[in-house]
């Protein structure tokens, strides 16, 4: 590394050990180049050397290695770190404990964005005894938030569900933080908004784009002024907690954790383990007071041997229940007994150990079976496969778990373990269950969701049946699904299980399953926006060691990437996936790899290169046949001649995708391409054939219910209305645009219909409305990496602040406008910021440097072939002509 030296004496190397956290790799990634002392320009330039002698395709810019550096990231390329560490260490081998690391990291960020929220709570337990003093302290907390916090099975959970129906509230909300899980990681506060926003009416597209901070806030503004209860359950500290309060003062929010956690403004209740009096009456309503009270000396000791613990005495009285023909004074000796024989956890151990004795043989093992389940929870159908069951069986067993207080029912057909007796559970399933017993079930388990899966897809998507696997029917039953809804329904309530079962066998040595399980779920989790889902599945299906199987799990994780704007990595992706096409036929695939990557060039300003992919894909469609592939990529085509400002191309190579979608009689592609013609002719400045073509796509969306197409009609022809002078309508076609878009969660579609309803504005000279429309607009397309938007609001917005008089403002966003236009090669824009800083220089009375400017647009203009060109030479004409007016009225 040349020129650069470690300090003199610098200290062994930061190593990447006790990390928990991906904020906490980077940290200490951050602290080793610290200790390097080695830049970030030096970082690039030698990782990019180090892959070049290895011959790796992937050349990562300097801004994605920069990032490598920069908190807030949700995941890390586990290569592109191990690459960085070996240039700061300069030795291979310590450079794998960073392989190791991230790996692990990865994998826990992965299983903490895969959470489980509901809108509604579970029913109020029936028969809560005791806890008045403390239930009438969280009642008179009021609004706000109260943290309940006590030892494990202590019934904090049972308190905040009993006292959150007592506050009456319309909206609910509960989640699971999982502070304590002895198998999953606690969850991570964004995956937890993105299921509260969700359940508040918020579309996956418009949640995708907003990180922490944006999505606390948009939580906030969505609770605003409604009257709300919300549980957070089981959490693990405070600052997971934070970002998930609401600011309103008509919400409630009780949180529960095993330690007392410090929040400000919070009230603080602290459970302990009942008195013995609480303990008494719990079994009195539980198993029958006359029982109870007919021998009070063994119910005490009853209680004494369950160490007062809520959570062992719900399962002593149960089995009370169960043995009618037993004393207490038999449940005594039964208990104490036990007592002695095993380790005492606060008598939870010793009662979960009665309690599963006294099971028939079959439920035991059913109960050690169901244990083994890696998500969150589990329907009937779920558990006939673990158990190798038919339904009524599986039923069966689950009542019987359930009447023994083993199992807790969150729902009518769902069912969750507390977390105590799924450790005992599990504990004791590996003593007593042979490992391909084991094996067995789970492997039954993964077999069932991939068919369940794919059976549901097989409604939700049936267009794209031949693009999944087959997968052979199970032995065991699946849920019967009658249509979309149903199947969407289900894809829904099992989405967080499918995901765990894929984390499972990729850490078993089964990555075939998340394989299958990325082809079968992709749409899903695309058109419901579960973009973090997507991400944690298709991660996991490119550990497989089908390569076939990984070049379609890369392109499916590089899809994610682009839709959630997050390119360069994108575009690294499919280069990485493309590396891959000598060891797979697939070439269907391959195509649609490189119509990927021709996308996330077009959207990094790489526009000859997405050119080049956008044309061998084109090449492999025809080789295949693929019609509706090539129709595509001609669209694409168009969009980037249009970025090029080759308008000619563009609209030739649109007419051809609406004559390939036509002979297909595919209306919603060919609505899209008319769309697109519409732009062009706009840009041309042909405004009857741009209108034409707009009302056409717009038909077409109308005829086929396409809300977004309807949406993008909707405002396009509200351009054309606005350039004809009809400014109302114009105005009230793009608010309707953007009330639609928001309604559907078109992040992209809203961005433009506001930048739209701006520029309306200011043709009514209403330019203060117009700016705050532009910088909402700005902020929107900052925030979703909408490139050619951003520059183009930079342009309009130096336009109204150049009317408003605020040169010096309107000359910095032209220059903004410029800089952006130049580097992702946006032709026209990049014209419009020469032609504005013209106008901005002549107001500052700088008259060489306008005319420079002009000129220099003027000569774009023309090689675009726009309207503007000649606009521009009349107002230089006009200008020269007023000069030397001015100059002969001189005396």
């Amino acid at each position: 590394m040349t020129g650069e030296r470690r300090p003199a004496g610098a200290t062994d190397p930061p190593r990447p050990h006790g990390l928990h956290t991906v904020d906490e790799l980077v940290e200490r990634l951050g602290q080793l180049r610290a200790w390097s002392g080695v830049s970030y320009r030096t970082v690039h330039r030698e990782v990019v050397r180090l892959r070049a002698a290895r011959d790796v395709p992937e050349r990562p810019v300097y801004n994605t290695v920069y990032r490598c550096f920069q908190a807030g990231r949700t995941r890390l390329d586990v290569e592109l770190v191990v690459d960085i560490a070996q240039v700061l260490l300069d030795d291979e081998p310590a450079a794998a404990a960073w392989r190791q690391a991230c790996q692990v990291i990865n994998g826990r960020a992965g299983a903490a964005e895969v959470v489980e929220v509901a809108a509604r709570l579970p029913d109020d337990p029936g028969g809560f005894t005791g806890r008045r003093a403390e239930l009438r302290q969280l009642l008179d907390i009021g609004m706000g938030v109260a943290a309940i916090d006590g030892m494990a099975g202590v019934g904090k959970t049972r308190l905040a569900i009993h006292a959150a129906h007592h506050l009456g509230a319309e909206l609910q909300l509960i989640v699971d933080l999982r502070g304590y899980d002895q198998e999953r990681p606690p969850a991570d506060p964004a995956a937890v908004l993105d299921g509260f926003l969700r359940c508040l009416g918020v579309s996956g597209d418009q949640i995708g784009q907003l990180d922490l901070a944006a999505r606390t806030s948009a939580f906030r503004q969505h609770l605003a002024g409604k009257r709300a209860v919300i549980v957070l359950d089981n959490a693990a500290a405070a600052d997971q907690i934070l970002p998930l309060l609401p600011d309103s003062p008509q919400c409630q929010v009780l949180v529960t954790s095993r330690r007392a956690l410090h929040i400000a403004g919070a009230g603080h209740v602290s459970l302990d383990v009942f008195t013995t009096a609480e303990a008494l009456d719990f079994l009195r309503t539980a198993a029958g007071r006359d029982r109870i009270d007919a021998d009070l000396d063994a119910a005490t000791a009853i209680v004494e041997l369950a160490a007062n613990l809520p959570l062992a005495l719900a399962l002593i009285a149960a089995r009370i229940n169960a043995s009618p023909e037993w004393t207490l004074a038999d449940h005594v000796e039964r208990l104490d007994a036990k007592k002695r024989s095993l380790r005492l956890e606060a008598g939870v151990e010793v009662a979960v150990s009665l309690s599963y004795h006294d099971l028939p043989p079959e439920a035991r093992q059913a109960f050690l079976l169901l244990a083994l389940h890696p998500g969150g929870d589990i329907e009937a159908y779920a558990a006939a496969a673990l158990v190798g069951a038919d339904l009524p069986t599986a039923q069966q067993h689950l009542a019987q778990l359930r009447a023994a207080n083993l199992l807790q029912q969150r729902t009518v057909d769902r069912y969750v373990f507390h977390d105590l007796i799924r450790l005992y559970a599990v504990n004791r399933a590996h003593d007593e269950e042979a490992a391909s017993a084991r094996r067995g079930a789970l492997t039954r388990l993964l077999d069932h969701y991939e068919y369940g899966a794919s059976l549901a897809m097989d409604l939700y998507a049936p267009h794209e049946k031949d693009r999944r696997p087959d997968i052979s029917p199970t032995p065991t039953p699946v849920r019967n699904l009658a249509d979309r809804h149903a199947a969407t329904e289900w894809l829904e309530a099992e989405r967080h299980n499918l995901i765990a079962a894929a984390r499972y066998a990729t850490d078993n040595g089964l990555p075939i399953h998340a394989s299958h399980q990325s082809d079968i779920l992709k749409r899903y989790l695309e058109m419901a926006g579960h973009h973090s889902d997507a991400e944690v599945l298709h991660g996991l299906a490119v550990h497989t060691t089908d390569s076939a199987g990984k070049l379609r799990a890369l392109n499916n994780l590089g899809a994610v990437y682009l839709l959630l704007a997050r390119y360069e990595e994108a575009v690294s992706i499919f280069e990485s996936a493309l590396t891959r096409r000598p060891q797979t036929r697939e070439r269907a695939v391959e195509r649609r790899v490189l119509a990927n990557l021709g996308v996330g060039l077009m959207q990094l300003g790489r526009c000859r290169e997405a050119l080049e992919h956008f044309e061998h894909a084109r090449v492999i469609a025809r080789e295949l046949n693929d019609r509706v592939g090539e129709g595509s990529l001609l669209n694409n085509v168009g969009l980037v001649y249009a970025q090029l400002g080759r308008y000619p191309e563009a609209l030739d190579s649109h007419r051809q995708a609406v004559a390939i979608s036509r002979a297909l009689g595919d209306r919603h592609s060919e609505g899209m391409a008319m769309g697109n013609m519409g732009v062009i002719y706009t840009l041309l400045g042909q405004d009857h054939e741009a209108l034409d073509h707009h009302q056409r796509a717009f038909a077409i969306a109308r005829e086929l219910g396409d809300r977004r197409g309807i949406g993008l009609g909707l405002d396009n022809i509200g351009i054309m209305y606005a350039r004809s002078g009809r400014l109302r309508e114009a105005i009230e076609h793009h608010e309707q645009a953007r009330d639609i878009a928001r309604e559907i969660g078109n992040s992209y579609t809203e961005c433009v219909a506001i930048k739209n309803l701006g520029m309306a504005q200011f043709r009514l000279r209403q330019h203060r409305i117009a700016l705050d429309h532009y910088k909402q607009a700005l902020g929107m397309a900052e925030g979703s990496g909408l490139t050619g938007v951003r520059c183009e609001v930079l342009n309009l917005m130096a336009e109204t602040l150049l009317a408003i008089g605020s040169t010096d403002e309107a000359l910095e966003h032209y220059r903004q406008a410029l800089e952006l236009a130049t580097s992702f090669d946006i032709a026209h824009q990049r014209a419009r910021a020469h032609d504005g800083l013209g106008n901005a220089m002549a107001a500052a009375g700088d008259d060489a440097a306008a005319q420079s400017h002009w000129h220099q647009s003027l000569e774009l203009y023309r090689e675009l072939g726009v309207a503007e060109a000649a606009e521009l030479r009349s107002r230089l004409a006009a200008r020269v002509n007023d000069q030397t007016s001015a100059k002969l009225a001189e005396p």
